[in-house]
């Protein structure tokens, strides 16, 4: 997966801004529209009327939401802020009438760094349509409420399995001194009381494989140099939030230079480490999944380019128009 991922990277830097921004758009559409389509039509293709509520190609919205971040994050860089309203308060909606906590989420993290810095029209338009949507469904708002009751006093089996997660990473660190019980072995731990309770109220385990989020499982499974590269990935994360907010607020001032002042390619690897977040701590499942892949192939896009200088000289470029 790591080979693919680099030779992905190369035919990304390869391609011209124009066409690789064009393909990451259309990209960008399909999965709005994919996201939106199950909200009206029940999906009765290829077995999916199994799942609740699938979204094609996904068994479940948090899969959907866990693979469309980094593309969506990306595509509306190079966007006005109009339309970059409009694809937050589309994930958004899809979010409460899902419902889909990890959706909303990722469509709070979208808007903070598409219009946190933008004018303030757009940011109360926005919030007013937020606020009529959460007043049309406020029976579905206990459906959040309940899966962020992190407490041992819970019976909200999500809220179960992530607390799990956390009191798997304690207890394989302790019984290995910190070693971890080794690749794919999380499922060899023996359940905690969460994992006991999650038990009784389903009548089955769950999550046991995963750890529920996939820094569950690199801890567990790594110990030390689990935590270790979560304290790296951290300083990836860091590094691409500062870039991506001092880059979307440029590109509104001149989206065609933006374009050719910095490699498309460059902002869409550092989209896709911002959004690697949520699948690290929020919602996993697994090591061989696309978020895994995309975020190996970020590392080799964005490796040995000085982003702050990158920023700088744009942001010189765009003065010097102005000027």
């Amino acid at each position: 997966m790591i080979y693919s991922a680099g030779v992905l990277s190369v035919g990304i830097r390869r391609v011209g801004p124009r066409e690789l921004l064009l393909v990451i758009k259309n990209i960008s559409y399909i999965l709005l529209i994919l996201g939106v389509f199950p909200l009206f039509i029940n999906q009765t293709i290829l077995g999916y009327d199994k799942f609740m509520k699938s979204v094609f190609p996904f068994s479940e919205p948090s899969h959907y939401a866990l693979n469309i971040g980094g593309i969506l994050l990306a595509a509306g860089l190079y966007q006005s802020a109009k339309i970059r309203l409009f694809i937050v308060l589309t994930v958004m909606t899809m979010g409460i009438l899902f419902p889909s906590l990890i959706l909303l989420v990722i469509s709070f993290s979208l808007l903070i760094f598409y219009l946190f810095y933008t004018y303030h029209k757009t940011m109360v338009i926005g919030l007013f349509f937020i606020a009529g949507i959460c007043v049309i469904n406020i029976e579905n708002m206990s459906y959040f409420t309940e899966r962020l009751s992190f407490t041992s006093d819970s019976n909200n089996l999500t809220a179960l399995v992530y607390l799990q997660g956390w009191q798997d990473m304690f207890t394989a660190l302790v019984n290995t001194n910190g070693f971890g019980l080794g690749i794919q072995n999380i499922s060899q731990l023996d359940p905690g009381s969460f994992g006991e309770k999650i038990y009784t109220l389903l009548g089955r385990y769950s999550n046991r494989e995963d750890g529920g989020f996939l820094a569950a499982k690199l801890v567990s499974e790594l110990g030390v140099l689990g935590i270790f590269l979560l304290f790296m990935y951290l300083l990836h994360f860091s590094r691409s939030v500062s870039f991506v907010m001092g880059f979307g607020r440029l590109s509104l001032l001149n989206r065609d230079l933006c374009v050719h002042a910095v490699p498309v390619g460059y902002v869409l690897g550092h989209c896709f480490i911002i959004m690697f977040f949520f699948e690290l701590f929020a919602r996993g499942y697994g090591y061989f999944s696309f978020g895994v892949f995309s975020f190996c192939m970020s590392l080799f896009v964005v490796r040995h380019i000085d982003s702050t200088l990158m920023l700088k000289n744009l942001r010189k470029m765009l003065y010097e128009r102005q000027g």
